[in-house]
């Protein structure tokens, strides 16, 4: 029973939810008399007890569910007590995840201990459930692969069906959308032949969710609308909420934000009970949506009231996203200290999920477990030579005084030949761990790089973009078009500027944690350096530079051609970026020996000695601004370097201070 007590105030109206400590105060209009107030209070209260009824009534039914189980489990069969406790944790799942997580424990122990096979199925694909919802991705690709070969052994239609459309969120986490999509619409296929209105809707959800992914809006919405009028005809509440939100986010991609803003306020604002997970999201989707539009206050009150009801679900994915968007608020409003608390949450967040720190963690302890059983050899390798020399000594005693020098010297040559063996795994065991902590040193250092890369160069582009659209915003009345077309030409420089940067970043955190492959095949290289002009041939134009392609048409190297097109491109702008207004690029090439040589040479500013020494080294790293105030990292040269040496090859540079860059990139034939 849910009571409630109310206390008619001087200025308002206090009541409290006794069963579940709830608190809620409603003021009083001013100058109102006292019959007012008490009819206030009556019609508050009616209202009050209406729309607390689905709460309610989810409150009761998992206490009913619950005493019926722990007044009827030492009667009931194992089945029974199994389907019992599943239902008790579908109803808790969603507000209470780690109690629905018990129950289903408890529910699969008792079914495998019974061996009631459908029930271990169910019980190991609940508690797959409530692992996705809590973003331990791991876990529940385990207990969704387990359920789906139960139920495929047992050509259980339903349980097949339910199965391929869990994989399907799991690799939709993972990004595998193609694969994703192609187990939804099996799964969907299924449903249809089997009339099950409910796993209909909830893959015509899921496509949907994985089109957004992609970034196929209309396609996505498309599938939102099916999925609403499937949620509709069945009367699923929480389904309807689902799809609203989800339209919320593919209409917030498109950047219709009136649309989106009435998707997540239907939710927000709705008289009715939403579950914390639907909550979480709409708040999220509210934070988003008022960053997009420069409402960063409103942004962060809705992300902070998301963020608290993410940690209650412990949903760690949701928390990621969230706080991400939090630290681009506080920078946008220039609290660093904030902004750098909520991106350190957010690399938290990101590591849990992806298990970056976990497996070196496993790397830690697995050198410690070998450093220990080193320690164990040592001991053992010990105590059996001390047990060994006790025999020695009594076999003198027995064989007498001529053969004890000659037994002493065998013990000696013994303990020479076990020292020297157990020196040599030592060192051999120490060299390994040398390697293996210099690999983690610099791979932390790496790290650091790149972490103050992003963090003080990325901002800059950032930060001018701001600036501009800002400028652009508050004086726009009186901005003439000469003015406008200046703010839209450093508009474009600062973004491509920001975007070559990220591609640097991108590329080089890739290659130093070994996510590229080299894959060598033959390149037509004068196309390759075509294409890349194209891509540059804004910057030239700007600034009036000739670029010259003298390499000959069938010009064929053996080289990955996505590295290829990198070491290119940056040499390219690089080249343009240190070369004054009026100014040219030759890129001329010739055979030498088993490599081909192409030179990049410009009539630019040149480097001194210094520069030349450091120009490839990471730690003396330094950002030169070019002729026209071009910003960049320091970072594409040395790509340039790493790219060129896993294919084989080599780049080397001459130049002379005032007279230009002969930049020299070495390739090998076919």
């Amino acid at each position: 029973m849910v009571l409630f007590f109310l206390d008619v105030r001087h200025s308002g109206l206090l009541l409290h939810d006794i069963k579940y400590g709830n608190f809620i105060f409603m003021p009083f209009k001013t100058g109102s008399s006292v019959k007012t107030r008490i009819l206030s209070a009556a019609i508050t209260f009616v209202l009050l007890m209406s729309s607390s009824v689905a709460f309610v009534q989810e409150h009761l039914k998992a206490d009913s569910l619950i005493a019926a189980w722990q007044t009827t489990y030492h009667d009931s069969s194992a089945s029974a007590q199994s389907k019992l406790l599943i239902q008790i944790g579908r109803v808790l799942r969603f507000q209470y995840p780690d109690s629905a997580m018990s129950y289903y424990s408890k529910a699969l122990e008792i079914a495998e201990a019974s061996n009631e096979i459908t029930n271990i199925a169910r019980a190991t694909n609940a508690t797959g459930g409530i692992h996705y919802v809590k973003g331990e991705y791991d876990f529940a690709m385990e207990s969704y692969t387990k359920a789906l070969n139960i139920w495929d052994s047992l050509d259980h239609k339903r349980g097949v069906a339910v199965g391929l459309n869990n994989i399907a969120l799991i690799q939709g986490m993972q990004e595998h959308y193609d694969d994703a999509i192609k187990n939804h619409k099996k799964s969907l296929e299924m449903c249809r032949e089997n009339g099950d209105s409910l796993m209909i809707g909830i893959n015509l959800l899921n496509l949907g969710i994985n089109y957004h992914a992609k970034g196929d809006q209309d396609r996505a919405l498309e599938y939102f609308d099916k999925a609403i009028e499937i949620k509709k005809q069945i009367k699923s509440n929480r389904g309807i909420n689902q799809v609203k939100n989800l339209k919320g986010k593919a209409y917030l991609e498109k950047k219709d934000f009136k649309k989106a803003k009435e998707m997540f306020n239907s939710i927000l604002l709705s008289d009715e009970e939403i579950n914390k997970w639907e909550l979480v999201y709409a708040h999220a989707g509210m934070a988003e949506l008022f960053l997009e539009t420069g409402k960063n206050k409103k942004s962060i009150d809705h992300a902070l009231k998301a963020s608290a009801l993410a940690k209650e679900l412990g949903a760690k994915w949701d928390l990621q996203e969230i706080t991400r968007t939090l630290a681009k608020n506080y920078a946008a409003i220039e609290q660093w200290q904030k902004a750098y608390e909520y991106h350190t949450l957010h690399k938290k967040y990101s590591d849990s999920v992806f298990n970056e720190r976990k497996e070196n963690q496993i790397n830690y302890q697995r050198l410690k477990r070998e450093e220990m059983v080193n320690k164990n050899l040592a001991k053992d390798n010990e105590l059996k030579q001390l047990q060994l020399t006790k025999k020695q000594h009594q076999m003198w005693a027995f064989i007498g005084a001529i053969f004890a020098l000659i037994v002493v010297a065998i013990v000696l040559f013994r303990n020479v030949q076990l020292k020297t063996q157990l020196n040599r795994k030592l060192r051999k065991k120490n060299l390994e761990i040398e390697k293996k902590n210099k690999q983690l040193s610099d791979l932390n250092t790496t790290k650091d790089i790149l972490f103050r890369v992003m963090a003080h160069d990325l901002k800059n582009p950032i930060s001018l973009v701001i600036s501009y659209t800002e400028m652009m915003e508050e004086d726009f009345e009186d901005i003439d078009k000469e003015e406008l077309l200046d703010f839209i030409k450093k508009l474009n420089q600062t973004s491509h500027e920001g975007l070559l940067l990220l591609e640097n970043l991108m590329d080089w955190a890739r290659s130093q944690t070994g996510a590229i492959n080299v894959t060598p095949e033959k390149v037509n290289l004068c196309e390759v350096i075509r294409d890349n002009m194209n891509l540059v041939s804004h910057n030239a134009s700007a600034k009036n530079i000739t670029v010259n392609n003298k390499v000959e048409e069938d010009c064929i190297v053996k080289a990955d051609i996505n590295m290829t097109s990198a070491i290119i491109r940056n040499l390219l702008t690089n080249a343009i970026k240190f070369t004054h207004m009026g100014g040219w690029v030759d890129i001329s090439a010739e055979k030498k020996e088993q490599f081909l040589k192409i030179e990049f040479k410009d009539n630019g500013v040149g480097m001194d000695d210094e520069q030349l020494n450091n120009l490839f080294r990471l730690n003396h790293k330094k950002s030169t601004a070019g002729t026209n105030r071009e910003k960049g990292t320091g970072l594409g040269l040395i790509i340039c370097k790493d790219f060129a040496v896993k294919q084989g090859g080599d780049i080397s540079v001459e130049s002379e201070v005032d007279k230009g860059s002969a930049f020299t990139l070495l390739l090998p034939l076919p």
